[in-house]
């Protein structure tokens, strides 16, 4: 007897994660790591200055995850429900919108640079550099902001390895021109700034590579006025994602005053390490998100509930794991990890202690809200996800930071981050049970997975093999007649999927049995055959790429012909063929 394995599900999980996770080391790392040589090659007041000018890198971020993310996100649930079309629209919108934006950018610092700069630092000592430091990070944007967005387009366009790879080097460039143009051209903050753009120049080199590669699925094609819509779509999906990225901005801003208020520079020293030490964990919580999201979302459209259980297994195991070894590291090497920042100071040490292990704590709670936030967002819970955004970038992190200094100093600050984590996750799952009690029975669980309809289902993977080509066709037609369909439908529905999965063996001959999973349901009028497998790209129900797979489909040749549909797409490097059969119409 055959049953659903996670098996496909967590061999593409592997396969996404450690890209995007290298995706995520390689952005938070670069940010780190230049942090460090920022301190060490100028000094320290040149790395508070960089920490203060993190507003800007934010706003960025904001942008492209609005229409990089969230268009990436819509991009794979449009392939799904394999309307290639629609992701095709989404693409070129969200490309054409992050460019106009770029060059908005550029427009208002030319005119608006020292507002904007007096906006995120009320310290006269780090004004100038950075002002600098802006300055050059704000000229440039179109590559700042336009490759990111790209790299979320490139990876659920089925191609992880070389959105990982786009990043990498933009950030190693970045690492390797900080010493160039600061040691080397003597060129201060100012060579810091121009080595971030420089790497992101030169990532846009190999999203060039993308747009010339012969096998990628999405393409730019006229966009028409009815079309626009799809930008109000694409902004409402990336919606939690951009405003959590926003608050974090206004959160950042607040909280960076607050510091300087009451602690001044040597504050500022230590909460900058704190910063840090987010933006480490944050490496692999951005790599299990990303990771999630355009599995999730392509699981949604096809709705394989089953599927999500098992992605999200995956992706809080991996985060909570991450999350506890940052806390173990944090907690009990702080003196270590301040030193790495050039924090040796007596005066800044003895504050840094204490402030590494009371924040730690709260690097759990950002992992479980941050991953939980994109999931309800991908399953279109825009509600809900955007307030955990809110939670966590303004409602309950400023009262906490505002209160607890004035009546804590430091500490109170290092707690607030800690608390307010903690009251984010309790109240996220008050609002998910409100949620699921006013469903009126649409969805069941804390994660709100929507309850089955009335149709009868069957949902299993088999290996592509044809001793399990034959097994399953005997278990669908019994299935089959089990659930209403005449003798000759489930016989139609069972040789179909005997076919498939014997086309799928032989035109990935030569490899090991791939695992296949198979979706049989029955509605009102239609019977439903999905197949999904990782194979090459191969459609195992049409004609197309059968140099290879033999000459006997007399049988499934007839089969396609009574079908009322048939669909394939090739997504996240998964296939997905699903054939619709008239019930009313078939033998």
């Amino acid at each position: 007897m055959f049953e659903r394995s996670s098996q496909l599900i967590n061999q593409k999980f592997r396969e996404y994660l450690i890209p995007t996770t290298l995706s995520g080391i390689s952005m938070m790392l670069g940010s780190i790591v230049d942090g460090i040589i920022v301190g060490f090659t100028i000094n320290a007041q040149a790395m508070a200055a960089v920490n203060v000018t993190e507003p800007i890198v934010l706003l960025y971020q904001t942008l492209f995850f609005l229409f990089g993310m969230g268009g990436a996100t819509l991009v794979a649930i449009a392939k799904g429900q394999r309307d290639e079309h629609k992701a095709h629209l989404i693409y070129t919108l969200g490309a054409g919108i992050v460019l106009g934006l770029s060059v908005l950018i550029i427009i208002l610092s030319l005119f608006f640079l020292d507002g904007m700069v007096g906006l995120i630092c009320n310290n006269a000592d780090l004004f100038v550099p950075a002002r600098t430091y802006s300055r050059v990070i704000l000229m440039g944007a179109p590559f700042m902001l336009f490759v990111p967005a790209m790299v979320y387009f490139i990876r659920v366009d089925g191609k992880p390895k070389l959105s990982a790879n786009i990043l990498l080097v933009a950030n190693v460039v970045n690492l390797i021109m900080d010493l160039v143009y600061i040691k080397v051209f003597g060129m201060g903050i100012d060579g810091a700034a121009l080595a971030t753009v420089t790497g992101y120049v030169v990532g846009f080199a190999l999203v060039i590579k993308y747009w010339l590669s012969k096998d990628r699925t999405l393409r730019l094609v006229p966009v028409k006025r009815e079309d626009l819509p799809l930008i109000r779509e694409m902004a409402n999906s990336g919606m939690a994602g951009a405003v959590n990225t926003l608050l974090l901005t206004v959160k950042t801003l607040v909280v960076n005053r607050t510091v300087l208020a009451v602690g001044g520079a040597d504050g500022m020293a230590v909460f900058a390490v704190c910063n840090f030490a987010i933006s480490f964990v944050s490496m692999f919580n951005s790599g299990a998100a990303d990771t999630m999201v355009p599995l999730v979302g392509m699981l949604y459209g096809e709705q394989d509930w089953q599927g999500i259980r098992f992605a999200l297994k995956r992706t809080y195991t991996f985060v909570l794991a991450a999350s506890v070894l940052s806390v173990a590291l944090l907690a009990g090497l702080p003196v270590p990890i301040l030193g790495l920042f050039s924090v040796t100071d007596p005066v800044q040490v003895a504050l840094g202690i204490p402030a590494l292990r009371i924040f730690s704590f709260s690097l759990i709670g950002v992992g479980l809200s941050y991953s939980t936030m994109y999931y309800l967002q991908t399953l279109k819970h825009r509600n809900l996800s955007v307030t955990i955004s809110l939670l966590r970038g303004f409602v309950v992190i400023i009262p906490l930071v505002l209160i607890l200094s004035s009546r804590f100093g430091l500490p109170g600050i290092w707690w607030a981050y800690t608390l307010s984590e903690a009251l984010t996750i309790l109240i996220t799952l008050g609002l998910c049970a409100i949620t699921l009690r006013r469903s009126g029975g649409r969805y069941t669980g804390l994660f709100l997975f929507e309850n089955p309809s009335e149709e009868a289902v069957y949902d299993v993977t088999v290996r592509g093999q044809a001793q399990d080509a034959v097994s399953i066709s005997d278990n669908l037609i019994a299935f089959g007649q089990e659930s209403g369909l005449t003798a000759t439908q489930a016989s139609l529905v069972g040789l179909m999927a005997e076919e498939a999965v014997v086309r799928i063996a032989r035109y990935n001959d030569g490899s090991a049995p791939l695992d296949i999973d198979v979706l049989c349901r029955i509605l009102d009028d239609d019977i439903l055959l999905s197949l999904r497998d990782d194979g090459e790209p191969f459609d195992a129900v049409t004609a197309q790429n059968m140099e290879t797979a033999g000459d006997a489909f007399d049988n499934i040749t007839v089969m396609r012909r009574i079908a009322k549909q048939v669909d394939y797409v090739r997504t996240l490097g998964l296939n997905n063929t699903v054939v619709l059969l008239d019930r009313k119409e078939s033998p």
